[in-house]
Order: C-alpha cells, then sequence, then structure tokens
C-alpha cells in the first residue's frame, strides 16, 4: 500500500512538472559553471530567484514537504474509504444473495419404499429388503430485490 501512495503522491503531473523545471535549472547552472568567471556573472540564472536568506528557503521547503505528505496521507485515507465502502456493498450483496432453503410444499415429507440388498464380505446378496426411506424436499427460494 506503501508503494501505491508514493506512486500517487510522485508521479501528478505537476510533481513530474516542478521536477523536469529542477533538473533542467542543474544542468544549465552546471553548463554555465563549466565557462569563465566572467560567463558565468552574464549568465548567472540566480538572479531570477529572490534573494531570501537560506533559513527563508528551508522553511519553504519544509512546508512543500510536509503539504506533500499530507497530501499523500488524504489520499490514503479515501483509498481506504473507497475500498471499505465497496467491501460493504459487496458484504451487502452477498448477503442479499444467500441462498433461502424452504421445504417445497405440498408433501414435502414424506416416505418412499427403497429396495436395500444385504451383501457378504464377497458381494453376494444374502438378502433384498424393502425398506421405508424418508424424504424431504426443499427449493431455494432467494430473496429478490
Amino acid at each position: 500500500m506503501a508503494e501505491s501512495v508514493v506512486k500517487e503522491i510522485l508521479f501528478k503531473r505537476w510533481v513530474v512538472t516542478a521536477n523536469a523545471i529542477l533538473l533542467a535549472y542543474s544542468i544549465a547552472t552546471t553548463f554555465r559553471d563549466a565557462f569563465s568567471p566572467e560567463v558565468q556573472q552574464k549568465y548567472q540564472l540566480n538572479l531570477l530567484l529572490h534573494h531570501w536568506s537560506w533559513q527563508t528557503w528551508i522553511a519553504i521547503f519544509a512546508i512543500g514537504n510536509f503539504l506533500v505528505v499530507l497530501h499523500g496521507a488524504r489520499l490514503a485515507i479515501n483509498r481506504r474509504d473507497n475500498e471499505r465502502d465497496a467491501m460493504a456493498r459487496e458484504l451487502e450483496e452477498i448477503k442479499n444473495t444467500k441462498p433461502r432453503i424452504r421445504l417445497k410444499e405440498p408433501d414435502a415429507i414424506y416416505c418412499e419404499p427403497v429396495d436395500h440388498n444385504f451383501k457378504d464380505q464377497h458381494g453376494n446378496v444374502i438378502f433384498t429388503q424393502t425398506v421405508p426411506f424418508l424424504k424431504v424436499r426443499f427449493i431455494n427460494d432467494p430473496l429478490v430485490l
């Protein structure tokens, strides 16, 4: 379950877009740093960012991470609730489709004569006797909604 929550968090469109922007920024900074200090100064990418203290950037990063974790927790709770509701519907469906066995009226219980062969240990018939056999007839009368 944790893997699916991580997939839901990390593979959202906005997360992929933000990561692509950071990757492009990192690649551009890496190429820029390979040149002389004059070229580095000319193509300074940090001029696009606000000049806040490092504590402010850490706070923004921490709040962003907290919001991502909060979003993942909400997704996990929603999935759990949806699964619970689906299981409750399935259980209700099973409950409603249980067989309801009833006696098949009229004459649900009756006796029927049955011939029974008594045999010895070699399989030879010793004698045959007709015995009464109690029979009960049932039907399935399921609950119809």
